[in-house]
């Protein structure tokens, strides 16, 4: 029962971590106007203020929109690895339960 319990506790530990945040919104929100790429400034945006935007900013976007696709996809990928796990345990867990049930 206690193996099944700790599985769940891991099980909702790594699914808090997918949900939680991982970009520095702190830093980032001080400087939308120079960080165009970011998605919480891209949503804000419709497509043609967008462009508007990448063409005025003296700054290389495709330097940056490549950084940003590279960390968000490192970030995604973490968060995947965290999904997987706490479903693994979950299934554990059920399963560590389900034999303390019948014992």
């Amino acid at each position: 029962m206690i193996k099944g319990f700790t599985a769940f506790i891991g099980a909702l530990f790594f699914s808090a971590m997918v949900v939680m945040p991982q970009l520095n919104r702190r830093r980032i929100k001080w400087q939308p106007k120079r960080n165009a790429m970011y998605f919480g400034t891209l949503r804000r945006l419709d497509g043609e203020e967008l462009l508007v935007r990448m063409r005025a900013s003296p700054h290389n976007q495709l330097t940056m929109l490549c950084q940003h696709l590279q960390n968000t996809s490192a970030i995604c990928w973490r968060k995947h690895s965290w999904l997987q796990s706490s479903m693994a345990l979950l299934l554990i867990g059920t399963g560590l339960f389900a034999v303390a049930w019948i014992a």
